[in-house]
């Protein structure tokens, strides 16, 4: 019985696309794109920050070991590019979407090192066709534009990924080293990173690989690089009693606010509904590839043909690789859920979708793969893009002003910290030192300003490890409280702040249009608190 060779699936993707040096100027292209359409645009029409943005704007004052909530590096790196650059709303658009640039290039490296059912390495095309679908995904889009811990932490998985396929397949110490540093990292972001290594662990396993001694060395030596990286961080830790720890455990708690199943069903639709563009993204390059080929007179794929194309498109171990990574934290997290009575929030899952076109392709019924012309897969998904940032641009600019909804990106920050600013009266007082308040309004507040005041949040010194008591006793400070939200559900201000507030030998409200005509305006009430007679202001930059 002769043996029939496997179906050149890449052919459509090798033809006439350059080598893979072309590739990777293609890629870097591409991803530039993405920076320009989720960074530039988002910051030339100014959009004010996400929440998450603010926070990480906040925390970026002092260079922490730790903070009351995560681990420090994404504050680490706002904190540089604050140096940099100065703060400002877009400054976080452009961190959000330079990880996810960064995330994606080590993706498409990662792909290229997978081989196929014949065991050689997989088209560089093929995987950056994969990497472009990947980027449909809301997480990589109009997630992106969110710089907090999920976002930032993509990086360093996608580079986990990168260097765990490569200590697996060539066991390598440096691999090794570099997978310790990668997981470190991804630790140093946030503690779900433990999520993917449960997923890798379970991958071992899967391969039947646990009896190997060379692997359980080269396991011993990436922790033993893990253990190096986050040792600053695992002794501030012991030394704070490990806050951050308290976060995660109130965070995540019992399913005390919901039914188990209603939460499920929240998380699990609201996946579905941002990994739509990719299957739509697929499904419209598949149609575009079945018309052309109907048209210059070619069969369309057969049905008997699909089980070869999967077979053919990656070898079994790297598919393997690819459902475990792929979806193993996904379905850790509905495990926990479902029979650890777990609640999990839909943001949790940001990280979890970076190999989504590798996926999406395995999964797609009708030959996948055969239907990836790169040329095609360009222009779906830059049409797919722009259409996902245009209608995000108009649903936070032209549609909520003509509504009369207020919303985070367009509150007026800008405006709202002149008017803090005036309330202080810099001409009497001297410059804003300390903005006491919850992180939103008084991060606001102080983003604008130069010099930049230290937020005092919710007059808490755990909360606030760069400014306290001493200082609001030294430089004086300027105490808000948004009462915009009240009879709306939002939070009450904390009782410490309340207390300061009162504390205030001057106070008054200012308030600002948000939302437009029909909404109504930001209202802030304001105290001044005076600086204490022969005490010193140390923040004097």
């Amino acid at each position: 019985m002769s043996s029939q060779p496997a179906p050149d699936l890449a052919s459509p993707l090798l033809a006439a696309t350059p080598d893979r040096h072309g590739i990777a100027r293609l890629l870097a292209l591409c991803l530039g794109a993405h920076l320009l359409l989720w960074a530039v645009l988002p910051a030339a029409i100014g959009l004010n920050s996400p929440w998450d943005n603010i926070e990480e704007l906040v925390w970026s004052r002092t260079l922490e070991l730790g903070y009351y909530k995560h681990p420090p590096l994404p504050s680490w790196v706002m904190h540089g590019l604050v140096t940099l650059f100065g703060p400002s709303p877009g400054l976080t658009f452009f961190a959000g979407a330079g990880c996810v640039a960064i995330a994606l290039a080590f993706v498409w490296k990662l792909g290229c090192e997978l081989r196929d059912g014949a065991g050689r390495p997989v088209a560089p095309a093929l995987s950056l066709a994969t990497v472009l679908l990947a980027s449909l995904a809301a997480y990589h889009n109009l997630r992106g534009l969110y710089f907090n811990h999920n976002v930032a932490q993509l990086p360093s998985l996608a580079a986990a990924f990168l260097f765990f396929h490569r200590a697996l397949r060539l066991g390598r110490r440096r691999d090794w080293i570099a997978l310790g540093a990668a997981c470190g990292i991804a630790l140093l972001t946030k503690y779900s990173a433990t999520l993917f290594f449960a997923s890798f662990a379970a991958l071992v396993a899967w391969e039947r690989r646990l009896g190997e001694a060379r692997l359980w060395r080269g396991i011993a030596l990436a922790t033993a690089v893990m253990l190096v990286v986050l040792a600053p961080h695992l002794a501030w830790g012991i030394a704070h009693d490990f806050p951050t720890l308290r976060y995660v455990e109130h965070s995540v708690g019992d399913m005390h606010r919901m039914n188990r199943f209603v939460n499920l069903w929240g998380f699990v639709s609201t996946q579905i509904v941002r990994l739509l563009p990719v299957a739509l993204g697929l499904g419209l390059v598949h149609w575009l590839g079945r018309r052309s080929a109907t048209a210059e007179g070619h069969a369309a794929v057969r049905g008997d043909d699909l089980a070869a194309d999967r077979a053919a498109l990656l070898c079994p171990s790297d598919r393997r690789f690819v459902l475990a990574v792929g979806l193993g934290p996904l379905i850790i997290t509905l495990a926990l859920a479902l029979f650890g009575g777990m609640f999990i929030d839909s943001p949790w899952a940001s990280m979890y979708f970076l190999l989504a076109g590798w996926l999406a392709v395995l999964a797609w019924p009708r030959g996948g793969a055969k239907a990836l012309d790169l040329g095609r897969v360009l222009k779906v998904v830059a049409a797919i893009q722009v259409a996902l940032a245009v209608g995000y641009l108009l649903g936070n600019t032209l549609l909520p002003s003509l509504a009369g909804h207020r919303g985070r990106s367009n509150f007026p920050g800008e405006t709202v910290s002149r008017a803090a600013v005036e309330a202080w009266n810099p001409a009497r007082r001297g410059p804003l030192r300390v903005v006491v308040g919850d992180t939103w309004l008084a991060g606001n507040i102080a983003i604008h300003r130069k010099p930049v005041p230290a937020v005092f949040i919710d007059a808490d010194p755990l909360k606030a490890p760069w400014t306290g008591d001493a200082d609001v006793a030294g430089c004086g400070a300027l105490v808000v409280i948004d009462d915009s939200r009240t009879g709306e559900g939002g939070d009450l201000p904390d009782p410490r702040v309340v207390a300061l507030f009162e504390r205030g030998g001057e106070h008054g409200e200012f308030t600002a249009p948000w939302g437009g005509r029909k909404a109504r305006p930001v209202r802030v009430r304001w105290a001044v608190v005076e600086p204490e007679p022969g005490r010193v202001c140390r923040l004097t930059e």
